[in-house]
């Protein structure tokens, strides 16, 4: 993996893509370039998740407090200015780490990755689907293995969808879906591989999502909403007024609902969030899936070394 090759960490909000890029980022001399719409805002940091200052000095960040909180910073805006710091970095021989879960900004960076409607074929799926249901998972993994073998050793088994896609585009279009992978990654102005963060038992994600939000208020999120305010931030026609974490503890200090109100309604509202950006990053086809439940943080890095040590 050459230095412009960019390492790209996506998944669910809470999911430990901070955590693994900032070890990726010190193994291999990188500096990490935020793909998170939110942490853009300057003194938003408790409730967006931002690396704390010490982590920030460790590691240089990029594409954060960039602006007020005022400021609507368009998607626009944002691919302009990250590929600007991307093109200087390489300029420099300095690799990118890119972290975030807004997907529409990982989106502007790398470039769409996605399958035309020529390339689908539902009678052959609706096929594919019995052979999962009557013979198993495993049958169709198998059958992936036979052609595919790149594809099938970063697929588990148990995500059926993703296994008959990636048999679908074999039937469809005469290339594995390894094959159709890298000539989709031509139309990118970057070389790049994705790691991608999930979980098989949801409610695993579901307690993290619970945990962080607890944190979040423990660490001083009422204080930081009450500052941002007093300052004349988080105005409701904002794209920062919106953010989740945020507009709930507006509303508690408003007097509109209690704390254990708002606290519920965050944690609803980021499990929301957190299935919408599973449903966006599965639109790729690229992307190196590992399933966290059982991993601590060192296993999770020992397993995205592994996966880079083939690119």
């Amino acid at each position: 993996m050459n230095t412009e090759t960019i390492i790209s960490v996506i998944g669910p909000t809470a999911s430990g893509k901070s955590s693994l890029s900032l070890k990726l980022c010190s193994t291999f001399n990188r500096e990490l370039v935020s793909t998170d719409s939110m942490q853009i805002y300057n003194g938003m940091d408790i409730g967006t998740a931002k690396s704390c200052k010490d982590e920030q000095k460790s590691v240089k960040h990029h594409m954060i407090d960039i602006v007020e909180p005022d400021i609507n910073y368009s998607v626009a805006d944002y691919a302009q200015k990250s590929k600007e710091v991307i093109d200087y970095l390489h300029s420099i021989n300095k690799g990118v780490v890119l972290c975030g879960g807004t997907g529409l900004y990982e989106q502007a960076v790398l470039g769409n990755i996605n399958y035309s409607d020529e390339e689908t074929d539902p009678q052959y799926r609706k096929e594919l689907e019995e052979i999962a249901l009557k013979q198993g998972p495993e049958t169709l993994h198998k059958m992936l293995e036979e052609i595919d073998p790149v594809s099938a050793s970063t697929i588990h088994a148990n995500n059926v969808k993703r296994v008959i896609r990636a048999l679908e585009i074999y039937k469809t279009t005469g290339l594995t879906k390894t094959e159709h992978d890298k000539q989709n990654k031509a139309s990118s102005s970057y070389e790049y591989i994705r790691i991608g963060i999930d979980f098989e038992d949801r409610q695993i994600l579901v307690n993290r999502i619970n945990k962080r939000v607890e944190d979040m208020f423990e660490k001083g999120l009422i204080d930081e909403v009450s500052s941002l305010l007093k300052k004349g931030y988080l105005n409701p026609n904002t794209t920062a007024g919106q953010a989740i974490g945020y507009k709930e503890t507006v509303k508690y200090l408003n007097g509109e609902i209690s704390l254990v109100q708002a606290k519920e309604q965050i944690k609803i509202s980021t499990r929301q969030y957190a299935k919408r950006q599973l449903t966006w990053f599965r639109k790729y086809s690229d992307v190196n899936w590992i399933f966290a439940d059982k991993l601590s943080e060192t296993e999770l890095f020992e397993k995205s070394l592994k996966l880079l040590s083939k690119d």
